[in-house]
């Protein structure tokens, strides 16, 4: 931290109550139907402790326009593939989420040094939550999920 960061910081006062939120909801809803598509939060929420939101509403944008793309072009009946395609590529993140969600012990998420993978994001250097996105015990799922609406 730079010190005169650190200086303000430590003069600070709190001058309200600090809030926060556990326990939110982590549901997926039905992604398309009859002239409608739902992309980024609209199609799903789930608790906002890995910060991806905003990736996932460009991601599936970008996979929703695809999916228009292809039924104007007489390539698919429909934009349920949109959804196929949304729902595939949000699994591992939402398992993360879902797990990281309930706060469980740090060692459920953290790799030992000696066991961690090169992580691509970050140069290849070790990963800092590494065990769930290796595969690691406790693998989670979409067991207690809640399905907003039934799959055609």
């Amino acid at each position: 931290m730079s010190p005169t960061l650190a200086a303000r910081t430590r003069a600070g006062r709190v001058v309200s109550p600090i809030r926060g939120a556990v326990r939110l909801p982590n549901q997926i809803r039905r992604a398309t139907g009859p002239g409608w598509a739902l992309v980024g939060d609209a199609g799903y929420h789930r608790d906002p402790i890995t910060g991806h939101g905003i990736t996932d509403a460009f991601r599936n944008a970008e996979l929703l326009t695809r999916s228009i793309d292809e039924h104007l072009r007489g390539e698919a009946a429909d934009l349920s593939g949109y959804e196929t395609a949304r729902d595939a590529v949000l699994r591992d993140t939402f398992d993360i989420t879902c797990a990281m969600s309930r706060y469980p012990a740090l060692d459920e998420f953290v790799a030992p040094a000696e066991a961690a993978q090169p992580c691509p994001g970050n140069g290849g250097g070790p990963p800092r939550l590494a065990a769930l996105a290796h595969g690691r015990r406790n693998r989670p799922s979409l067991k207690g999920v809640r399905h907003v609406h039934q799959r055609r």
